[in-house]
């Protein structure tokens, strides 16, 4: 992403349409609505069709919501590069004169095509993922550090040698360091989550920065999986084949995710017998 200055008190932060997740519009107005009202009323207003997100208001409120400009854009657009404007000891934003030559001085610079993310049928082109930053504890100190004990550890009579987990970012159900969702330093769940009577499916990812994995509350990020089978194993391939994340559990993935949507036709199923169970005894 990039920040420029297109008129008096009028800043559009661009990000590439191959870093907007899908239906990230959707989680990302309000707090963006939010972040404006705090700031005095500044128009704050995504464009995924132009891949930019708008900011508008006076200068100086312009540059106190820029931490919580920097800190959204880090939630919702892991894998995007933070522009160079929302980095830290960053120059406030220019006043009118300013803004003018530096508009006139991005329409003339064009993108080299090593640069462009998108080809000539307007098709994006998935880019490898980059290097994850490490977290701030070592996994493999971790897993020395709970290999022997954790409430996550369950044991079944019929395989007394083999333990099993709860965890619910364990993506196979087995206590192994490999599919940890503790001591790995990428973490990949797939869970199901239910709100009252809906239920959704969702898939859990290590956020890139390291400062994010620092603070358990911020480590971890969610994408909404459709319910729909082909839909769903879509997105799988897209978030980790595509990106480069945890390749190696990408197949272990779709079966958890197969399985999560089986249990959600069960649940209903019970429902429905003891509906009727009910509506038998209300006629005896």
């Amino acid at each position: 992403g990039r920040l420029r200055a297109m008129a008096d008190d009028e800043l559009t932060l661009s990000i590439d349409k191959a870093f907007w997740p899908r239906g990230v519009v959707r989680g990302l107005t309000p707090v963006l609505r939010a972040l404006g009202d705090k700031h005095g009323n500044l128009v704050i207003a995504a464009q995924p069709l132009k891949g930019e997100i708008l900011v508008k208001g006076p200068a100086d409120q312009i540059e106190s919501a820029k931490e919580g400009l920097r800190e959204i854009i880090e939630e919702h657009f892991p894998d995007a590069p933070l522009p160079a404007e929302l980095e830290e000891g960053t120059q406030p934003v220019a006043d009118e004169d300013e803004a003018q030559y530096g508009a006139e001085v991005g329409r003339e610079i064009e993108l080299q095509p090593e640069e462009r993310l998108f080809a000539d049928d307007d098709e994006p082109q998935v880019m490898p993922g980059r290097p994850r930053a490490p977290s701030a504890v070592p996994a493999d100190l971790v897993w020395q550090c709970i290999r022997k004990s954790s409430c996550f550890i369950r044991k079944s009579s019929p395989y007394p040698k083999r333990l099993f987990s709860t965890d619910p970012n364990n993506t196979m159900g087995l206590y192994s360091q490999s599919y940890s969702g503790l001591a790995a330093e990428e973490v990949l769940g797939v869970r199901a989550i239910k709100n009252g009577i809906k239920e959704t499916v969702e898939l859990v990812k290590s956020k890139p920065k390291s400062s994010k994995k620092c603070k358990p509350a911020t480590a971890l990020m969610s994408t909404g999986l459709s319910k729909c089978k082909k839909i769903g194993l879509k997105q799988l391939d897209h978030e980790i084949g595509k990106k480069f994340y945890r390749r190696d559990l990408l197949d272990t993935a779709k079966k958890r995710y197969g399985r999560v949507l089986q249990s959600f036709k069960k649940n209903k199923l019970a429902e429905r017998s003891i509906q009727k169970g009910r509506k038998h005894a209300t006629v005896k």
